[in-house]
């Protein structure tokens, strides 16, 4: 369990940051990279205080409680509501994994178009209004989707609501950017120096 944790951890970092900043522009990339690293410290912050047990904590429908705030009870005994033969710590750090990844999923939509301390403002609302409930809902004991339904949280209408509402008119007359690490790009180089040599010969 905590080989896989690590395995979604790297997702995010160097995954996801590597990925988002191959997309941007050059003078963009660093920007883009360090949010996903910045969340991966603030959302272990947000779940370790209130996160993990809004998600995993009592037995509402809709979210769940401060039972376990500042991870208060979560130790190495096993908790039965969810896995009942591993410590319920390695079953908090498994679940913080994905809490971590999925607002990082939504700077991919605000590249270039929101500064650091909004993107890091909207997305912790984001997790402490849309993540916990929705988490709570789907996974938790006694949600109101738990025996119906078993999707992931990934709500990809934050990304859709942030670019409406933080990208500028400007933005969107200028032409397209084209991101600066991109394998067509390499191709068109390629054949240019091609075509360069056979000229010269």
């Amino acid at each position: 369990m905590l080989v896989s944790a690590a395995l979604v951890l790297m997702m995010t970092g160097p995954g996801l940051a590597l990925f988002y900043g191959g997309l941007v522009r050059r003078k963009n990339t660093l920007a883009i990279m360090m949010q996903s690293f910045a969340l991966m410290a603030l959302i272990t912050v947000m779940w370790a205080l209130v996160g993990y047990s809004l998600c995993f904590g009592g037995d509402g429908q809709f979210i769940g409680s401060f039972e376990h705030a500042f991870l208060r009870g979560v130790g190495a005994d096993p908790n039965p509501d969810y896995a009942g033969t591993i410590p319920q710590m390695t079953f908090m750090v498994y679940q913080l994994m994905f809490a971590i990844i999925t607002p990082a999923l939504i700077t991919g939509a605000t590249a270039e178009r929101m500064k650091f301390s909004g993107t890091v403002l909207f997305l912790t609302l984001w997790f402490l209004v849309v993540y916990a409930p929705l988490a709570h809902m789907v996974w938790g004991k006694g949600g109101l989707l738990n025996a119906s339904l078993g999707r992931n949280v990934h709500n990809a209408t934050a990304g859709k609501i942030q670019r409406r509402k933080f990208s500028s008119e400007r933005s969107v007359q200028q032409p397209a950017l084209a991101p600066h690490q991109c394998a067509p790009a390499a191709r068109r180089t390629t054949r240019n120096h091609s075509v360069r040599k056979r000229t010269v010969r």
